[in-house]
């Protein structure tokens, strides 16, 4: 029996340090260019990444490290841009 895959979560749901893999960068008609520019910034399907802090108050914005050892680096994601990540955290066996 071949396990299922973990499910999807938006990045703004991700727990902090929870390591995940971009899955998808979805947008509504109107955020087609704030989508083409996380895709730009290297949050592309299958890019390692995990939350590293929360903003106070409210959980903005946030703190996100992209890729693996020596990746891309760390950017501060606003809760807007952060919901159009799509990502599936990663399960250890």
């Amino acid at each position: 029996m071949t396990p299922r895959p973990p499910p999807e979560v938006a990045l703004t749901d991700l727990p902090r340090g929870v390591r995940a893999r971009v899955s998808r960068v979805q947008a509504d008609t109107g955020d087609q260019a704030l989508a083409l520019r996380l895709l730009e910034l290297g949050f592309i399907e299958g890019e390692p990444l995990h939350v590293v802090a929360f903003g106070q108050p409210g959980r903005d914005p946030i703190g996100v490290r992209l890729g693996g050892r020596g990746g891309a680096g760390a950017f501060a994601l606003r809760r807007k841009e952060a919901a159009l990540i799509w990502v599936r955290p990663e399960v250890h066996a």
